[in-house]
């Protein structure tokens, strides 16, 4: 995924890819051992993603460098990465009662 994200590219001199790598961790230990909703499904969706970004011409990599398709990436991936942690695994089956106005 770092490689796809041209991470020195987009982050420039502050960020390194190790930090960014630390941060990944981080998430991940926040992931909860549920059935679905965990780490292994977190890493399936960012995988996926990374495939798409791969063989997408709009996200693709050029050789000529865009920042904001770069941090479009990042953004994409970073969400990828992000968007189970702390899932309990429940379900919400019923419907949410309007509130009164």
């Amino acid at each position: 995924a770092l490689e796809v994200l041209s991470l020195e590219r987009v982050l420039g001199n502050g960020l390194k890819s190790h930090v960014f790598a630390q941060f990944v961790m981080e998430i991940e230990g926040r992931y909860l051992n549920v059935e679905y909703h965990c780490a292994l499904h977190a890493a399936d969706v960012t995988a996926r993603l990374v495939g798409v970004i791969k063989t997408s011409k709009i996200f693709s990599p050029s050789d000529k460098p865009n920042r904001d398709v770069d941090l479009i990436r990042l953004a994409a991936v970073v969400a990828a990465v992000v968007h189970d942690a702390g899932h309990t695994g429940d379900d919400q089956h019923e419907p949410l009662e309007p509130k009164p106005l």
